[in-house]
């Protein structure tokens, strides 16, 4: 599936609130948060999402009142294993294959 970064204000959100949405199962959009960067003195957020296209993305977003500023595709130079785990499930592929000796 592919993965889409977005941006958009931190509004009402707390970090509590963006930890917990990185450990809920994949949505009814087919979206699952991969990361979430954010920071809370300019109440910026960019979210690493695993989604079907851009429009699951914006659904997902307007669940929750929040619009993006922009939505991209994007690479990434490490996978993350496994995208439909949820949480502290999530790894980087290459560590997990580290960690495991391959």
């Amino acid at each position: 599936m592919p993965t889409f970064m977005d941006f958009h204000s931190m509004g009402k959100y707390t970090e509590d609130d963006l930890k917990k949405s990185q450990t809920e199962p994949r949505d009814e959009f087919g979206v699952k948060v991969l990361n979430i960067f954010y920071d809370t003195e300019s109440c910026m957020i960019f979210c690493l999402l695993d989604a079907p296209d851009r429009y699951a993305v914006e659904n997902h977003h307007a669940k929750f009142g929040t619009k993006c500023e922009w939505i991209t595709p994007v690479k990434m130079t490490l996978e993350y294993e496994g995208s439909n785990l949820a949480g502290a499930d999530f790894a980087p592929k290459k560590l997990l294959q580290q960690q495991s000796g391959e």
